[in-house]
Parts: C-alpha cells; sequence; structure tokens
C-alpha cells in the first residue's frame, strides 16, 4: 500500500506507520468493484442493488509510545460531527469538487462517523497514554472531551487513480470548566493499489491510521502539558 502524505495544521509531526489488517463484517463472497463508468454518473450509486452488499471497519493503529509523555488524565470521544453526505454507511465517491455518489455493493458497517470514533477510541486505549477512554456519555467521569467534525472521509479521482482521504478537525474540551484547550486540524491521502474493493478499503484504512495515530500523540501530548498547568496552578 502506498505511504500516505500527512498534512497537519499544527501538533508534533511524528508518524506512526503499520501495516494494516482488514477486517471484514461480512464473509460474503468477493464482489468486483462497480465499473468506473458508473461511479461518474450523475445518479447516486444505491448500495442496497443487486448482489448483498459487503460490509467493513477500520482498524486501530498502534501508536508509536517513544518520547510521547502520557496524559496522566482521562478522556472521552465524541462521535465527529460529519455532513450528510458523509454521516451515511455508504461509501463515498466524489468524481468532482460538485458531485456525490457511492461505491455499490459495498458499505461500513455503521455510519462513517461512527466506525471512525470506535477505532479512535482504540487507538487512545492502546497507546497506553490516558487513565481510562470512553465514548461521551457513557458514563465516564472524565475532565477532558474530544470533539471533532470528518470533513472528509472516501475517495476523490486524480490521473486515473482512487485516492482515499481523510480530514479531521479536533478539539480539546476542558469539561469541568466549559472552554476549548486547543485545537487542530489532521488531513491525510494516498491512492489506492487498485479498484478492487478491498484496494479500495485498505487504502482508506491506512489514511485513518495516520490521521488517528497523529491525534493520539498531539492529544497525550498537550493533554499532558495542560494537567501539568493545572496541577501546579492549582486548578
Amino acid at each position: 500500500m502506498a505511504r500516505a502524505n500527512m498534512t497537519m495544521v499544527t501538533g508534533t509531526q511524528t508518524a506512526a506507520r503499520k501495516r494494516t489488517s482488514l477486517k471484514r463484517a461480512s464473509s460474503l463472497a468477493a464482489l468486483g468493484l462497480l465499473g468506473m463508468s458508473l461511479l461518474s454518473g450523475c445518479a447516486l450509486v444505491d448500495i442496497g442493488a443487486g448482489e448483498p452488499a459487503r460490509m467493513f471497519v477500520i482498524t486501530p493503529v498502534t501508536v508509536d509510545r517513544v518520547n510521547v509523555p502520557h496524559a496522566r488524565t482521562a478522556v472521552t470521544i465524541k462521535e465527529p460531527y460529519a455532513a450528510a453526505e458523509v454521516n451515511t454507511p455508504k461509501i463515498l465517491y466524489r468524481p468532482s469538487a460538485h458531485e456525490v455518489v457511492y461505491i455499490g455493493n459495498v458499505r461500513w458497517s455503521d455510519t462513517a462517523p461512527v466506525i471512525f470514533q470506535t477505532a479512535l477510541i482504540d487507538t487512545f486505549e492502546q497507546s497506553g497514554k490516558f487513565d481510562a477512554v470512553a465514548r461521551t456519555g457513557s458514563g465516564l467521569r472524565a475532565r477532558y472531551d474530544v470533539q471533532s467534525e470528518l470533513r472528509e472521509f472516501g475517495f476523490t479521482q486524480q490521473d486515473g487513480k482512487m485516492i482515499a482521504g481523510v480530514d479531521l478537525r479536533v478539539s480539546l474540551v476542558d469539561m469541568h470548566k466549559g472552554r476549548l484547550i486547543a485545537a487542530t486540524r489532521f488531513a491525510a491521502e494516498a491512492p489506492s493499489a487498485g479498484k478492487t474493493q478491498d484496494d479500495l478499503i485498505l487504502a482508506l484504512d491506512g489514511v485513518s491510521d495516520d490521521v488517528m495515530s497523529q491525534l493520539t500523540i498531539w492529544a497525550a501530548q498537550t493533554l499532558s502539558a495542560h494537567t501539568q498547568s493545572a496541577e501546579l496552578a492549582g486548578g
């Protein structure tokens, strides 16, 4: 799989890469990707048409722990906000800046924001850099909440290649004081190795890994510094 190009507006540029493994939510027989001529049409591709859809999730990523401080606090992670074309189980493809279609006979196991939130929670937990991690509203009385907007989660096409892309705007909020601690943006994209369904899912899984890894490291560094400052100030 091609190496993703990471763009980060703020935060530390420490990359943690892994070779991703594909998790399938269904053992249905492999189906070929719908022809690109269909994808480039004006009508939405109905994933419910024809054969039953294969279902996929994205995987959490193992974060490079070297030189990453412990946050010394618990955090909750809120389901990312997303516009209607992203907030769906359908897999998004933008043949142009003004057109939205969906890839046929394949879907996420839940909406895109939910599967991203689930993988991000697992990534935070597996990093070992937080006292506890849970979904917002789960009952964990955490002081800090990770809030985000999933601006992009899908595919575009450049020079005949399918390009996987993720764009996430993130805020860390002190829920005790009701104020913003820090905010940033993480974005990554990479070409798919091919145009089969598995190729596309692996490409999007890979760029999701880049974004989740960078976010986890940034959150640990930011909260570590903030909790130290709060302790010194008696807050």
